[in-house]
């Protein structure tokens, strides 16, 4: 592995599209982020849809 890599000249890709989805952002408390990742991990599905 490289110590560093040349990235001038390079392009950030274009976000990926979903449809019927709106990218937000909210603040929640920590103890409810806590509790809806504790839910994910014993259901095996993501905290982000969990919350959705």
């Amino acid at each position: 592995m490289r110590k560093e890599y040349g990235l001038k000249g390079t392009v950030r890709g274009k976000a990926v599209e979903h449809p019927n989805k709106t990218r937000i952002t909210i603040l929640l408390d920590s103890d409810i982020v806590a509790a809806f990742r504790a839910r994910a991990e014993n259901t095996g599905r993501g905290y982000q849809t969990a919350i959705n």
